[in-house]
């Protein structure tokens, strides 16, 4: 916080799993409301809680927005934490999700496809 580059600087710290197969893995499984964490500190972001229930695919977009980046770039299942997210994008069985995701990687591959 000293260095004369802290109110330009965030730093990001977010877990990328649970836990791997271990022998916990029996006693964890009696806790289904295990989160994952993600925290931001520095470049003058006002200290607060967001209680919105998230997804690993739902950190870029809540990145993006925090870090004050204008984008059209729509994410196909993400979304920002910020804001009033769906709460049809945890819905692992979603058909909605499973369509965009399909669309998604269609038109990746046509866009690779074209590029050689």
């Amino acid at each position: 916080k000293q260095s004369p580059v802290w109110s330009n600087t965030i730093v990001f710290v977010m877990n990328d799993h649970l836990i791997p197969p271990s022998s916990v893995t029996s006693a964890l499984s009696r806790n289904p409301e295990r989160r994952m964490l993600m925290f931001a500190l520095g470049g003058g972001i006002a200290p607060r809680v967001v209680e919105t229930k998230g997804k690993t695919y739902d950190a870029a977009p809540t990145v993006i927005e925090l870090l004050g980046v204008n984008s059209n770039y729509v994410f196909p299942i993400g979304e920002s934490l910020l804001g009033n997210p769906s709460p049809a994008r945890l819905d692992d069985e979603s058909e909605l999700r499973e369509e965009c995701l399909s669309a998604y990687l269609k038109s990746k591959n046509q866009v690779e496809e074209g590029s050689h």
